[in-house]
């Protein structure tokens, strides 16, 4: 873990500290068709499809460490396992990101309806271990950010 961190890791759980489910959703909601609309009118350069694909693979990362807050058993992967194959287009990629998404979208409903959810902590490889809310928080900031080097 860097030294950068246990400071990422502090900022985004000071973010969801007194927000709701409902609230984490409804941003995650309101930033998608920002990052959607951005990677598809990225160019087709190589470096915008990689980072494109990054972001999604970020997002379905980041559901599959979601996931353990439910009881699956924790694998210390990282997000590349999880990204998308090279031969896909922006309009491809912007797609998959929609559905990867909406998925997030499903998973944190059934992550707020759970009981004693707010207690469960997953590791992520950089900043150790976030809250559920973390978790969501991160994969909302991480896509606005990386879909804003698109060009």
């Amino acid at each position: 873990m860097s030294l950068m961190g246990p400071v990422i890791r502090f900022i985004l759980e000071l973010q969801v500290a007194n927000r709701s489910y409902d609230g984490i959703v409804r941003q995650l909601q309101s930033s998608q068709k920002g990052v959607s609309d951005r990677i598809f009118n990225a160019s087709e350069k190589h470096n915008n499809h990689k980072l494109a694909r990054h972001i999604v693979g970020i997002e379905r990362w980041g559901q599959h460490r979601l996931c353990c807050a439910l009881g699956e058993p924790l694998v210390m992967d990282d997000a590349d396992g999880y990204i998308l194959r090279e031969s896909h287009s922006g309009g491809h990629i912007a797609q998959d990101f929609d559905i990867a998404r909406r998925e997030t979208l499903a998973l944190a409903q059934v992550l707020s309806a759970t009981a004693g959810i707010e207690k469960q902590k997953v590791r992520h490889n950089e900043f150790g271990p976030l809250s559920v809310k973390g978790w969501l928080m991160y994969l909302n900031v991480h896509a606005e950010i990386e879909s804003k080097k698109l060009r």
